[in-house]
């Protein structure tokens, strides 16, 4: 599990749709934790444990994972993550009509409530330098990268700010992504 993954007692593999956490890494692939991954992902034990959970199922993502949005009761464990800061919105293909406006809506009060990983994310100085965001895509990219270039006119859309781009719904490509590793 990490904060946007689980595993369902049958077995299968859940990645919640909407949202990106923090990366738990992978010491055996030499892969480091992002900053905030050990809370997102307690948050996420949190929020399931001992819960019956409903999973409405989006079809499967390119690793296999069931792409779902999850239940407990009648709170939505995606959105969740999101209000406390322990996760960002992520654009996905084919959503359920009116989940973007809930889920970034619910990230925008984070931001704006310093919840979370937001103050410290906001503060960087990646978050502050132009962004340019792929409107197809929903992904963004420093202004000054080559990834940026490569946009297609029709489909860029500039940003002052990083924090400016991820309000309305783009996050950092993330080969590009200016997330720190834990502990730095």
């Amino acid at each position: 599990m990490d904060g946007d993954t689980l595993w369902l007692a049958g077995g299968d593999k859940v990645r919640l749709a909407g949202i990106d956490a923090p990366e738990a890494g992978r010491p055996e692939e030499g892969r480091a934790a992002q900053y905030y991954a050990a809370e997102a992902t307690a948050l996420l034990k949190s929020l399931v444990a001992d819960r019956d959970l409903r999973v409405e199922s989006l079809g499967r993502d390119d690793y296999g994972r069931l792409l779902g949005l999850v239940w407990a009761g009648e709170e939505l464990v995606n959105e969740l993550l999101l209000a406390q800061g322990a996760a960002f919105y992520l654009y996905f293909p084919d959503r359920p009509a009116g989940l973007d406006a809930r889920l970034l809506a619910a990230q925008v009060r984070a931001m704006d409530a310093g919840q979370g990983f937001w103050p410290r994310i906001l503060g960087l100085p990646a978050a502050n330098r132009p962004w340019v965001a792929n409107a197809r895509s929903g992904r963004a990219f420093p202004a000054d990268s080559k990834e940026a270039r490569r946009i297609g006119a029709g489909h860029r859309i500039f940003f002052p700010t990083l924090t400016e781009a991820m309000r309305k719904g783009y996050a950092p490509a993330r080969q590009l992504s200016p997330w720190p590793l834990a502990g730095n």
